[in-house]
């Protein structure tokens, strides 16, 4: 029986870290994507990265091996949630096509200019963002 419980911690305890390891991810990106949204590409690198998230440049590197590997999950992450939000839109299903077109873009805009305004410049793709 003691080794049922042990099993049950220990599944537990690595969801909890999955789950923290996941957050510290996501916060990781959104930064990067606001970083790079508002200055470009260029112009941002993982020590800014880091500085902003008060965390150590080398700490970035546990997650991410390279700056272009993190934009373009800065890229994936936003583009993915967009394009789930926008699927599950009630509105874009009902209606003509203008209509759901309307809706689509009306849904993207908001979500754009009200969660993440730094961020919008990462769709801006310039001739030197990396290849990935």
């Amino acid at each position: 029986m003691g080794g049922q419980q042990a099993v049950v911690t220990d599944s537990a305890a690595a969801g909890r870290v999955a789950r923290k390891r996941g957050r510290r991810i996501q916060e990781i990106v959104t930064t990067a994507a606001e970083l790079f949204g508002a200055r470009g590409y260029d112009a941002v690198s993982l020590e800014d990265v880091a500085d902003r998230l008060d965390v150590t440049k080398g700490s970035l590197y546990y997650y991410f091996a390279s700056k272009d590997e993190l934009v373009t999950a800065a890229i994936e992450t936003l583009g993915n949630e967009w394009t789930d939000r926008l699927e599950r839109l009630p509105a874009a299903a009902e209606g003509s096509p203008a209509e759901r077109l309307r809706a689509l873009l009306r849904e993207h805009i908001g979500i754009a200019v009200r969660e993440y305004p730094a961020a919008l410049g990462l769709f801006l793709v310039p001739e030197n963002w990396p290849a990935e």
